[in-house]
């Protein structure tokens, strides 16, 4: 499949040819703009390079590693054998690591959550869900500037988020021991 979508996004790209790298638009810019370039938009590695001597690790090691680690969650849901319900648990589990590797600086950016939030009983995403309306308190711009204020706004999403997503991972392992009589 990921070369089917490869393929299908290179036939649609063959009109463009002559824009070359302008059919972007604005994406280079959008990725300035939201910290993303810098990598000062992303919550998790700027809490890892405030607290941690990370020296001169670029920022594209975190990107790396972000995809790295939503690429073996990804393969790690898609080749267990359990049922559907199982299924949906792992896409919404994807679906709160993306969110929490990418750590949007806007609620609306965390509206496709309500999805899963609706098929699987997870705590981790109603919070997420919920409190994602907590980055109206951070004032627009900010996400270029590591301050105290937004630490302590992104922590109060981030760090409830991950100690329940620990639960429901928990919770549904436990779901799955019981089911097959371990």
């Amino acid at each position: 499949m990921p070369v089917a979508f490869a393929a299908a996004v290179g036939v649609a790209y063959l009109p463009f040819l002559r824009v070359g790298w302008g059919v972007f638009g604005f994406l280079p810019g959008y990725l300035a703009e939201e910290g993303f370039a810098s990598g000062g938009g992303f919550y998790l590695w700027s809490v890892a390079k405030a607290v941690l001597p990370l020296g001169g690790i670029p920022d594209i090691a975190y990107l790396a590693a972000a995809a790295g680690l939503l690429a073996g969650l990804a393969g790690y849901v898609a080749f267990r054998r359990v049922g559907v319900e199982s299924h949906v648990f792992g896409a919404a589990l994807l679906a709160g690591a993306f969110i929490l590797l990418l750590s949007p600086h806007y609620p609306w950016y965390f509206a496709w959550l309500l999805v899963f939030a609706c098929l699987v009983p997870s705590a981790s995403l109603l919070w997420l869900t919920l409190a994602s309306f907590l980055l109206y308190l951070v004032p627009v711009g900010s996400q270029l500037v590591w301050d105290h204020y937004r630490f302590l706004v992104e922590s109060a999403i981030y760090v409830p988020f991950m100690a329940l997503a620990a639960i429901d991972l928990w919770r549904q392992h436990r779901r799955g021991h019981l089911r097959h009589g371990d």
